[in-house]
């Protein structure tokens, strides 16, 4: 049996690539020869082989851009999920993701526009990762672009927030649940308190506070985020990318 469930969200429009002139969805915009989507996978399965991996795709994307035999070539064994259209939020295509998962393995979530590195990775092996309900992948910023996670004195987050500098733990983009019951819970209850029009996955964490449930951090190695055509500009020349291979 596999030791968890990767489910990598790629549901978006991607709009500020298409506003910049890109053509194709922002999973397939490709970087040092390979699609976005390859490298965040790769961030995963190069150091956890041992998972399963479910893709989330809009069907128009399938249907104008072949993305689901990009994805099959690339990741022969991963499951495509399809969604009609684009959902309110990661939230909303996440929830989709997890349809058909029906174990209590952990599930990890992770976006399809950043790759990173963590030594740190071998936490669901350890016995120490059971006391946890979920886990945030972080790096050190004071951007406010990024979404940050404030924690305690012991190292249990207490607080997320959206494009607010609250600490320097940035939310890298990978989000880790025990299980998929514990997702789904607190992002129903996420979705029934959130004052926003979009549905962000570290506001899912929010509720799990509420909810008496532990959540701890994950530091990365090293982050290269190319979410944005800026940051896409300044990922391009990074030696990172041949640790992926």
């Amino acid at each position: 049996m596999k030791n968890f469930h990767l489910v990598m969200p790629m549901g978006g429009k991607g709009q500020r690539f298409f506003n910049d002139g890109y053509v194709a969805p922002k999973p397939l915009i490709e970087i040092h020869d390979r699609p976005f989507f390859y490298w965040s996978t790769m961030s995963i399965l190069k150091y956890n082989p041992d998972c399963d991996v479910t893709f989330v795709v809009l069907k128009e994307h399938i249907e104008k851009f072949d993305i689901k035999n990009r994805i099959l070539s690339y990741f022969p064994q991963a499951r495509v999920e399809v969604i009609p259209e684009v959902l309110a939020g990661a939230v909303l295509t996440c929830m989709a993701g997890v349809e058909n998962i029906n174990d209590d393995r952990p599930v990890l979530f992770n976006d399809c526009d950043h790759m990173f590195c963590c030594s740190e990775f071998n936490f669901m092996d350890k016995k120490s990762a059971a006391k946890y309900d979920g886990l945030l992948f972080t790096f050190k910023s004071d951007l406010p672009q990024f979404s940050y996670a404030l924690c305690d004195e012991n190292g249990v987050v207490i607080r997320t927030q959206e494009k607010v500098v609250i600490s320097e733990n940035a939310i890298c983009g990978a989000y880790y649940f025990r299980n998929k019951d514990i997702f789904l819970e607190n992002a129903k209850r996420y979705l029934s308190e959130c004052e926003y029009s979009e549905y962000f996955m570290s506001g899912v964490y929010n509720s799990m506070i509420k909810n008496k449930l532990i959540s701890g951090v994950v530091g990365t190695d090293y982050h290269i985020s190319f979410g944005t055509p800026a940051e896409y500009q300044d990922a391009v020349d990074r030696l990172e990318f041949g640790e992926l291979l």
